[in-house]
């Protein structure tokens, strides 16, 4: 029996069998409750909008929008509703772009029904799960790469500090 405080999560792929497995592997947890499917992007925030949600499994690859789009579009609706990446694609730049679109963590499809788990909960709760890589990320879509081709970056603080900057510099050219 799903608790109250269970975790909303919805699934967006656009196969099917994919979203029954995920669905049944998920199943056996009390406090996950899978609240909805989505087959693809176009469908989220419509979803969101007329259901409480905590976190969403997205996939990148669908018709219409694709899972970079919906994340995008559903954290600036939803900006509560968190966003874990399910995908099979693992380069670098699907992950840089999906962390970019707001999403809170990124996961293989091959993750265990454990590490779902771990990972929804982790979002909900605020903590910073891959927060080097989000940072990352963000670093490699929009600091020009002469900036920190040369340096050496030790601690998130440098991260931080780098991203910090940019920003400062973003606003003082408006």
């Amino acid at each position: 029996m799903k608790t109250s405080t269970a975790i909303k999560i919805l699934l967006v792929d656009d196969h099917a069998i994919f979203r029954k497995v995920t669905r049944i592997a998920l199943n056996d947890f009390d406090d996950i409750d899978i609240v909805g499917e989505c087959s693809d992007g176009c469908q989220v925030c419509d979803f969101l909008d007329e259901n409480d949600v905590d976190v969403i499994l997205m996939d990148i690859t669908m018709k219409d929008i694709d899972g970079i789009q919906a994340t995008q579009l559903a954290r600036q609706r939803h900006p509560n509703t968190k966003v874990v990446a399910f995908t099979s694609h693992s380069g670098q730049r699907f992950k840089d772009a999906m962390y970019v679109a707001g999403a809170s963590a990124y996961l293989d499809k091959g993750a265990s029904p454990q590490t779902i788990k771990e990972t929804a909960t982790a979002v909900v709760n605020g903590d910073n799960v891959q927060k080097r890589d989000r940072m990352l990320a963000y670093i490699r879509v929009h600091i020009p790469f002469h900036k920190y081709t040369n340096m050496t970056i030790h601690t998130d603080e440098q991260l931080q500090a780098i991203i910090d900057e940019h920003s400062k510099e973003m606003n003082d050219n408006k």
